[in-house]
């Protein structure tokens, strides 16, 4: 462990740094009881002294440190529990089935979990602390659901830029982009149900840094940043790990944003309920529909794109192979489908698709697509996603083919009934081909989700690529599909939220 040497007048500035942090943070507290936190650590040496600082100086948090010998023992009984949130520290440690029943169950009573650096590798024996958890480090080489996973890598010393990836989240509200000096992780497992943050272009790390999701009625947030005192001192560190804590414990401080652009992620804002009769924007959508490389029923297919007055579609069959984008000078679409399923695309057709997306032509990407291109790295950037059609390899995780099943009656969950997409509908029923095993960006934010067997838990989601809005829905391989009121609504939405024209 290396040790830091600070001359007098540096230490000074940081100490007065971290005061003025928490003085920032205590104007902000909520005027009600203290937040009753449990810090479990054990299984990785750190600086005691230093690191409960953190959590010092807050009028409304009061954070307990517990050292653990085997890892699960503060889970032998709950019966009695007294906090509002569990913040783990600890790394490598056991954690029984009873231990892990209890956890859950009080998780499902609303108490939060703060999964705080090296706790990503907590209980590596715990095949279900990813989904707890959101993410999971791999102390050595592991299969997990038939994927073999290699061994995460940590860098010590880095010195690296921090960046707000939702800057209208309760915990980084009026955040800007920071400095940090920390340990690194890379080929951490992520949920891709998780919401991304913070995230960093530091090579020797995962791109997400930090993230929030739900499990059971339980907040749940990770941060990779909090090796040693060179974390605990960054004041931007402190205000994350204090909003955070409150975030968890669902009781969030109100802070005022800092001017700054509108983020990506701007249109999960709640709006307006849609019309029943799904009544089309004032302005028309050109639309091509592009296909081949793929068996479909092209009449019930089609059907997806007519009878609305605000979209005019081209269909473009032949297109595995992406003929579409050999000449783009004079492209006359504002959105593209994609419903095909081709392994070759020439380098300059990328090129110009790319060139697309950033002048904002917007993306659907529907069904099959997400099998196509499979030896083109960035297309599955560009979708969110990728369909195994070969064993393949990401971020240093080998892949076997992925599997799938047709004519599987199953429900769809409406994850964010807030966005445009979905607002206003109901989970749904729908008979469908299903695939499983397939790639999830991490950072797509996720519409829709099954619990059915023969799948991956993530079938919609949207993104943004270049200025492109992208949206990508799993479902529509045949005309049971094509004909369920339900997914045409989503396809007609996304359409034109990918357009522009609805927000």
């Amino acid at each position: 462990m290396t040790r830091w040497v600070l001359v007098a007048s540096l230490a000074a500035g940081l100490v007065l740094a971290a005061g003025t942090a928490r003085a920032e943070e205590r104007a902000a507290a909520p005027a009600a009881k203290k937040i009753n936190c449990l810090i479990l650590a054990g299984g990785h040496g750190f600086d005691e002294k230093a690191f409960m600082k953190v959590f010092e100086g807050y009028d409304d948090i009061n954070a307990k440190l517990v050292m653990q010998k085997a890892g699960g023992e503060a889970f032998d009984d709950v019966s009695d529990w007294s906090y509002d949130v569990i913040i783990l520290y600890n790394f490598g440690q056991q954690i029984n089935e009873k231990q892990q029943e209890n956890l859950l169950k009080l998780m499902d009573k609303g108490v939060g979990l703060f999964v705080l650096h090296h706790a990503c590798a907590a209980y590596p024996k715990w095949d279900g602390f990813l989904k707890v958890a959101g993410v999971a480090f791999y102390v050595e080489p592991r299969e997990v659901g038939g994927v073999k996973k290699p061994a995460s890598g940590a860098a010590g010393g880095k010195k690296f830029k921090v960046h707000v990836a939702d800057a209208d989240h309760p915990i980084t509200k009026g955040l800007a982009d920071y400095d940090m000096a920390d340990e690194t992780y890379i080929r951490q497992d992520f949920d891709p149900g998780v919401h991304v943050v913070l995230t960093t272009d530091e090579p020797s790390s995962d791109k997400i840094i930090a993230f929030t999701k739900t499990c059971r009625k339980s907040n749940v947030f990770y941060l990779q940043s909090g090796h040693d005192a060179a974390a605990y001192d960054n004041p931007n560190f402190r205000t994350v790990v204090a909003r955070a804590i409150r975030w968890v414990a669902k009781r969030p401080a109100e802070v005022k944003a800092a001017a700054r652009p509108e983020p990506a992620r701007a249109a999960r804002t709640i709006y307006a309920a849609p019309a029943a009769d799904e009544k089309p924007a004032a302005r028309k959508l050109s639309i091509a529909v592009v296909t081949g490389g793929h068996g479909f029923e092209e009449k019930p297919f089609l059907t997806l794109f007519q009878g609305y007055d605000d979209i005019e579609y081209k269909h473009l069959p032949g297109n595995q192979d992406g003929a579409v984008f050999e000449d783009t000078s004079d492209f006359p679409y504002q959105v593209i489908v994609l419903y095909n399923m081709g392994q070759n695309i020439t380098e300059k057709r990328q090129k110009n698709f790319i060139e697309l997306l950033n002048r904002g032509v917007g993306l659907v990407a529907l069904h099959h697509c997400i099998g196509g291109w499979q030896d083109w790295p960035e297309y599955k950037m560009i979708i969110g996603g990728k369909f195994f059609t070969k064993p393949g390899e990401i971020n240093g995780i080998k892949y076997p083919v992925s599997p799938w099943k047709d004519d599987v009656d199953y429900k769809i969950h409406i994850a964010d009934a807030a966005h445009p997409i979905t607002q206003g509908l109901a989970d749904f029923a729908i008979k469908d081909e299903t695939y499983k095993g397939f790639w999830v960006d991490p950072q797509v934010h996720v519409l829709l989700t099954t619990d059915e067997p023969t799948c991956g838990k993530t079938i919609g989601w949207t993104k943004t690529y270049g200025k492109a809005n992208v949206c990508y829905l799993m479902n529509g391989h045949g005309p049971s599909a094509f004909a369920n009121k339900d997914y045409r609504t989503l396809v007609v939405r996304a359409i034109r939220w990918a357009g522009g024209t609805l927000k």
